[in-house]
């Protein structure tokens, strides 16, 4: 959440008027494209050490962070 507030503060300092209301901006203020999406998702995956040759999609951390939310709240 950290990570994602920073991003946010320094978004909206770099892009005060988006071309766009998504959270995750191209550097040209637009929306990332999927292509873009992908590609970026990939990088941060290699940098954080996620990368074990299986492709991780946005999707799997998704799915990953309900099913251990919701065994913390059972």
């Amino acid at each position: 959440m950290d990570a994602l507030r920073a991003y946010a503060r320094q978004r909206d300092l770099a892009y005060p008027k988006p071309k766009d209301r998504a959270f995750f901006l191209s550097s040209r203020g637009n929306r990332l494209s999927p292509t873009g999406l992908q590609l970026a998702f990939a990088a941060a995956c290699r940098i954080a050490g996620l990368d074990d040759g299986k492709a991780l999609r946005p999707h799997d951390l998704r799915h990953r962070f309900c099913s251990h939310a919701s065994r913390r709240l059972a």
